[in-house]
């Protein structure tokens, strides 16, 4: 087997063809009798350079493990520090492999562990997708700050759109009649400067709202021009020629994900149910462009009643879908000092924050 280390920050042109990622997923497919595969837009190299561009990542590290010229397992980490002058690698829905190529799963795993100690990182944190079949060295549950939530509901878009609908709650499909009775329309926008600088004034509003943070105006910008499908990109809301909701809708493989949302805090605005249409004319579009999941990236866990997603699981929930849970993360630590110094300053922070 041959290994392929790649930086995207020293290699900027390295490519998903180069990879040979688009092979693998097709391979993939094979061996799963055509099943649906969820294909993580974490795990490809135009996030990872994406990342590095608008500044969220200090370098994304490409992991590619080859018999001849077949990729066998590969993963994307993303470099970030994570404060004190430390820094670690996060894999957002990895690593992948190709089903029963065991032997390809631990020689990507001892490599990405070589690395992490080589570099100085303080930890690997994995956030897979599908189960992480690995026991050679020790992976502790995560205790740290992870970037993929734990649980989502998805939208299977193989149903018509009739069936869709049937699913939802009420309370649903009575709130996208309202948003279009009122005159709500929903369109698919193109991402130039103004429609963004549109979208984070939107955006901007609804975390003053709604108490949570954003990135900078300089993420989505990005982000939105790195994205290449036809289906995907900006949505807004319009009512009387005035955009009241908006959301970014991102396309991978066969899996739509609304990725981001903002709307008007407005009294009148909210009256109108906007995000309801919005959020409508997005799953209508994924099922057009031959997606077979929409999903809405992250929920309450059932139970959590007061969760930090709580307030939008309750709207998620009222399109229905069914919910899913991915794999428990795992974490492999390379500096055990410095990840105690690490969890001892975020749990200070954490205590403060919550007097």
């Amino acid at each position: 087997m041959k290994i392929r280390i790649v930086s995207l920050w020293k290699l900027p042109t390295f490519s998903e063809s180069h990879s040979g990622i688009v092979s693998f997923w097709k391979d993939n497919q094979a061996q799963e009798d055509q099943k649906p595969i969820y294909q993580p837009v974490w795990q490809s190299i135009e996030w990872g350079r994406m990342l590095i561009a608008s500044g969220q990542a200090v370098d994304v590290v490409y992991f590619g493990v080859y018999r001849d010229t077949k990729l066998l397992a590969y993963g994307i980490g993303e470099v970030r520090t994570i404060g004190l002058g430390f820094s670690a690698m996060f894999f957002v829905g990895g690593p992948q492999f190709l089903p029963n190529e065991i032997e390809a799963q631990h020689v990507l795993m001892w490599e990405i562990m070589k690395y992490v100690r080589k570099e100085s990182l303080v930890f690997a944190l994995f956030e897979p997708i599908f189960p992480l079949k690995y026991q050679t060295l020790s992976l502790f549950t995560a205790q740290t700050k992870y970037l993929l939530e734990p649980t989502t509901r998805l939208i299977d878009l193989t149903q018509t759109t009739e069936e869709i609908l049937a699913d939802m709650k009420q309370k649903g499909r009575y709130n996208i009649k309202l948003a279009e009775k009122w005159g709500c329309e929903a369109r698919h926008v193109s991402a130039n400067s103004a429609n963004i600088d549109i979208f984070y004034r939107l955006l901007q509003d609804t975390t003053n709202r709604d108490g949570f943070s954003a990135n900078k105006k300089s993420y989505y910008e990005h982000l939105l021009k790195s994205r290449k499908h036809e289906h995907e990109g900006l949505y807004f809301v319009y009512f009387r020629e005035q955009v009241i909701a908006a959301a970014i809708l991102i396309i991978s493989g066969t899996t739509a994900i609304y990725y981001y949302g903002a709307s008007s805090s407005h009294s009148e605005h909210r009256k109108l149910m906007a995000p309801y249409v919005l959020q409508w004319e997005m799953i209508q579009q994924s099922k057009k462009y031959g997606c077979l999941w929409y999903d809405f990236l992250g929920i309450a866990p059932e139970g959590e009643l007061h969760h930090h997603l709580q307030w939008v699981t309750d709207f998620k929930s009222k399109f229905w879908g069914y919910i899913h849970s991915y794999p428990q993360k795992k974490l492999f630590i390379a500096r055990k000092m410095a990840y105690s110094i690490y969890r001892a300053v975020r749990f200070l922070k954490w205590a403060f924050s919550s007097r």
